[in-house]
């Protein structure tokens, strides 16, 4: 991967055994698109890179090495694949590589400049290695200097000074795959979700699950009748509507019944439409309150996931007893990986002490004595 590049029918094969568990020939009904699976998880995917990306950020590795590199291999490909202009050359030659390879250079020459030593290794009309008539850098670098004396317009180059290339977004100027993936991939608008589900009150397997709720990429019978199979629809809890994700979460009798008693508990009002909106009901409270709000909410949507799934497919029924047994379980464990404090306040501590959870207060203030002395 490191050196060829891959061919599209090789990389879709790969991501389908990667993504997929079980046989990758047999259709699933409910997925996530690729792409949305490999973006950033602030942008609402899990943070994998593709097989394509990889391939491609290896390779302008291999590029930049080959560009920069002094050993004798490095100065071979350079004196066989490159003008003696060092510009890469206009035709084919036979190699198992180069034709993959010089795809890679152009990102890798976008996104790198020079250090101007004796100049004689940069190319003056096509290379970046400064600005018009000044040097190139910050306005706060310049009032530095300047607040030291130092004019760098004024400084002259020393010719004996070795040229080098430098990575434009590496503070020290070196690649990394790390930085050639943040700055080269496509980035899209944040995901509302992303503050709610990374924190470490917040399990992975919560975390993971939430991901899919608010991809609606649960395989609920309104989704399993989308894509083709055919059922009769109900809600495994009231027996009376067609079963979508938001009926099953926020209008069913039966969740709302558990919607009432956690309300009651925080001491807000349950009034619930949607998932954002519910996060958002204990934004005023303290971060600590906010912590355990958002556990509760978090678990419990899992929690009545897996009741519906044993009624289905164990008829087993659920109780309201268990479910609030569990979310009480999981808002206790979400108290030792909090690590902020309430507000020391009766309000607050009437929350907790309804949850039966410890009290984390905020450390007094400090006063420490000090002298003044007049000269």
């Amino acid at each position: 991967m490191a050196i060829y590049k891959w061919p599209n029918a090789t990389i879709q094969e790969g991501e389908r055994i990667i993504m997929w568990s079980g046989d990758p020939d047999k259709q699933k009904f409910v997925t996530i698109k690729w792409n949305k699976v490999c973006k950033h998880p602030s942008e609402g995917g899990i943070g994998i890179h593709g097989l394509k990306d990889i391939n491609l950020f290896m390779l302008m590795k291999l590029g930049w090495g080959f560009l920069n590199a002094h050993d004798p291999r490095a100065t071979f490909l350079r004196a066989k694949f490159l003008t003696r202009e060092g510009l890469l050359i206009p035709y084919n030659k036979h190699s198992s590589i180069w034709n993959r390879l010089k795809e890679a250079f152009a990102a890798v020459q976008a996104n790198s400049k020079w250090i101007i030593g004796s100049g004689r290794d940069i190319d003056f009309w096509r290379d970046c290695w400064g600005s018009e008539n000044e040097w190139s850098a910050p306005q706060a670098i310049v009032d530095f200097l300047n607040s030291y004396g130092i004019d760098l317009n004024r400084l002259s180059l020393k010719n004996s000074d070795q040229d080098i290339r430098v990575w434009k977004h590496h503070p020290q100027g070196y690649f990394s795959v790390h930085s050639a993936f943040d700055i080269i991939s496509s980035h899209r608008p944040k995901v509302w979700w992303y503050n709610y589900t990374k924190g470490k009150v917040i399990q992975p397997r919560i975390a993971s699950f939430i991901w899919k709720v608010c991809h609606n990429s649960l395989p609920t019978e309104d989704n399993l009748i989308k894509r083709g199979m055919i059922l009769i629809s109900r809600c495994s809890f009231c027996l009376c509507n067609l079963e979508t994700l938001d009926q099953l979460i926020w209008q069913c009798s039966f969740p709302n019944q558990i919607w009432d008693w956690l309300a009651s508990l925080f001491h807000i009002q349950a009034a619930f439409l949607n998932l954002k909106q519910t996060l958002d009901s204990c934004s005023q409270k303290s971060a600590y309150i906010s912590d355990l709000w958002k556990a509760a909410v978090l678990n419990f949507i899992y929690f009545l996931w897996r009741a519906r799934n044993d009624i289905i497919f164990e008829g087993i029924p659920s109780r309201l007893t268990d479910l609030k047994c569990k979310i009480l379980a999981a808002v206790k464990e979400a108290v030792d990986l909090s690590v902020n404090s309430m507000s020391n306040n009766s309000f607050e501590h009437v929350i907790v002490v309804a949850l039966g959870v410890p009290v984390k207060a905020r450390p007094l203030p400090h006063v420490q004595s000090c002298t003044w002395v007049l000269s």
